[in-house]
């Protein structure tokens, strides 16, 4: 799991990095790939915490919670010249 996290910690630095040849412009590249891989391998842990820290339905029902929360949050903003 450190590793992981060192992992997520690269990417606002990914510039210097890279100027330092600290990595490739390949393996920068890669690095939005590599990250969504990594929280599909953490999804299941995300749930089993959030069970675990018996947090109450009603505060995890926010727009962000969902897969749809750019319509849920585009539903619930006011709008101001159309735009939310």
């Amino acid at each position: 799991m450190w590793r992981d996290r060192q992992f997520v910690l690269l990417g606002p630095h990914t510039g210097e990095l890279l100027a330092h040849g600290l990595l490739t412009p390949e393996q920068v590249h890669q690095l939005p790939h590599a990250l969504d891989a990594l929280y599909a391998r953490r999804a299941t842990d995300l749930l089993l915490l959030t069970d675990a820290f018996a947090i109450p339905e009603a505060l995890l029902d926010v727009p962000a919670a969902f897969p749809d929360f750019i319509d849920r949050y585009t539903a619930l903003a006011p709008t101001a010249g159309g735009h939310p």
